[in-house]
């Protein structure tokens, strides 16, 4: 019964934080994105003023083509491919979400700066061989919890979410018994192997693209239970954790350095013939701005730093600029977002055409000249 109330529990939250449209979605990212970097012009951010335009450059939407995993207008580009890609792979077939977070996967922020996403994608296909699966790999904050954790300074949670097809749920959770019973969780009295059935299948692709947005907390409960051997009521301590659709401007600053190395196409992985297959789509049509050469030269485009004040003028990218002053950014209610006219099909494919090109252009030239 507890186990239920606590897998319903888990639901509601999920659905709460990403259920919405994508309208809704898009906007959430918009709207905290444009949350850090209020914070990060203001006096209240003490970095450097090298560091800020560093910082700044990030939430850029001219670099969404690039799949940054920092920026909130790559992972709105992405989504929308993911879940149409998704929808297909799961087509007319049960589906299960798998998610495993174990302990040695948390780490320190300087730590996650070396970390290798190659180690953690390894072991999953390593206990997942014969699964037909899409998976993305999370990077969590834990913000009150660990050996000198603060919300400037969090430990971060490198875990994968998994969506398998075509599996039975006992095979599922043979696999899921055999890893609680080598591995443990960084929260105690979690489970390092987690399975269960999802039914909403948009707010499980919105789930797993949501970015690095929360953060984590982790709070004691004490609990009384009897103990078989002495008969006596003993006070045991119960491990709670709950994740925060908003995290805070600090949190979200300290852990945007992490999130820069990253690219978002390299975050999801897959297993199996049909999961690979349905990888190699999404990959192809989130990358399809950029040529080969691009594709792997993007690293060399977002090294260094950047002044905002010399991004030269994009003529139409100026109405993928959100601004919203103090007194909006304050108040719980939530405004709509202006939306542009309706354009035709020709003019806003050239559009996304011109926009891919020119910001490949520019950060090249760039990248060229820090050189």
């Amino acid at each position: 019964m507890e186990k239920e109330k606590e897998q319903k529990r888990k639901e509601v939250e999920r659905l709460r934080r990403v259920n919405f449209d994508h309208y809704e979605y898009s906007r959430h990212l918009r709207l905290n994105a444009e949350r850090v970097k209020h914070y990060i012009s203001s006096a209240r951010c003490k970095h450097a003023p090298e560091e800020k335009e560093a910082l700044l450059r990030d939430y850029l939407p001219c670099d969404a083509p690039f799949l940054s995993a920092a920026n909130p207008e790559a992972w709105i580009r992405f989504k929308t491919i993911f879940s149409v890609h998704i929808r297909e792979f799961t087509f007319d077939q049960k589906h299960h979400l798998v998610t495993f977070a174990l302990r040695e996967h948390v780490m320190s922020v300087e730590n996650a700066k070396t970390f290798n996403l190659r180690r953690i994608k390894s072991w999953v296909n390593e206990m997942m061989r014969g699964f037909d699966f899409v998976a993305m790999v999370e990077i969590a904050p834990y913000t009150n919890f660990g050996e000198g954790t603060t919300r400037s300074s969090p430990k971060l949670s490198f875990h994968a979410h998994l969506i398998t097809v075509g599996a039975k749920m006992n095979k599922l959770k043979m696999v899921a018994s055999r890893i609680n019973a080598e591995h443990s969780s960084f929260v105690p009295g979690c489970p390092a192997a987690h399975v269960e059935e999802i039914s909403d299948l948009s707010g499980l692709a919105r789930y797993l693209t949501k970015g690095a947005t929360g953060e984590y907390r982790v709070w004691v409960k004490t609990a009384p239970k009897l103990d078989k051997t002495t008969g006596e009521i003993v006070e045991i301590k119960e491990f709670h954790q709950k994740s925060s659709p908003f995290a805070r401007p600090s949190t979200q600053i300290a852990v945007q350095p992490v999130m820069r190395l990253h690219y978002i196409d390299r975050l999801t992985f897959a297993g199996g013939v049909r999961g690979n297959a349905a990888l190699k789509r999404i990959r192809n049509d989130a990358l399809s701005g950029l040529n080969r050469s691009q594709r792997s030269g993007r690293q060399n485009a977002f090294s260094g730093t950047f002044s905002v004040q010399q991004l030269p003028d994009m003529g139409w990218t100026k109405d993928w600029t959100y601004h919203l002053n103090r007194d909006e950014l304050r108040r719980e209610e939530k405004r709509p977002w202006t939306i542009e006219e309706p354009t035709p099909r020709w003019l806003a494919l050239m559009r996304d055409w011109e926009w891919s090109a020119t910001a490949a252009r520019h950060h090249f030239q760039r990248s060229s000249a820090r050189k």
